[in-house]
């Protein structure tokens, strides 16, 4: 009897065993690898608000002057409006006034770039003619150049105008963030 007895626990606690503990504590270690990855996307989360507390506080230290030239420098969006009168307004400055504009935001060597839309910077081409004595041009140039929105010239050719007036072809390229 007390053979069968002893057998019958042993029974009884392997049917336990295999029944109920062995897949509660299969369970329990999937909580556990679960709670885990919890707790390190939480760690993760509050150093992200620390950096992110922490940009924010420098950025706050900038003043709105500042923050108004970065905006121009690298605008947050194209404005091809704005970026026209912004020209133009650096030619009024010498008595002239751009024709032609020709905006073209599919610049062929960036097709590939432009498909695959990567990367931060968006770019755009602009063309547009302006006539001027060569002098009065360069110094347009120069301050074309010392403005604050960001611009590469890729092309300049000219052609004979009225008088001593030279028409110039100017194709520049801009950019913004995406």
């Amino acid at each position: 009897m007390k053979t069968a007895l002893s057998l019958f626990f042993i029974g009884a606690s392997l049917l336990i065993f295999f029944g109920y503990i062995a897949p509660s504590y299969e369970k329990v270690k999937e909580l556990r690898t679960t709670f885990n990855q919890y707790d390190e996307a939480l760690s993760k989360s509050k150093e992200l608000q620390t950096l992110r507390d922490s940009l924010l506080s420098k950025y706050n230290t900038f003043s709105p002057t500042e923050l108004a030239r970065l905006s121009k420098m690298l605008p947050d969006s194209v404005d091809n409006v704005k970026l026209v009168l912004d020209i133009d307004n650096i030619a009024a400055q010498y008595g002239l006034r751009i024709r032609n504009v020709i905006i073209d935001t599919s610049d062929p060597k960036d097709k590939q770039t432009i498909a695959a839309n990567t990367g931060p910077v968006g770019s755009v081409v602009v063309s547009f003619t302006i006539p001027a004595s060569y002098p009065v041009f360069l110094q347009f140039l120069k301050n074309l150049e010392q403005s604050l929105r960001l611009v590469d010239i890729t092309s300049v050719s000219f052609s004979t105008g009225t008088g001593e007036l030279t028409e110039y072809k100017v194709a520049l390229k801009t950019y913004w963030l995406r």
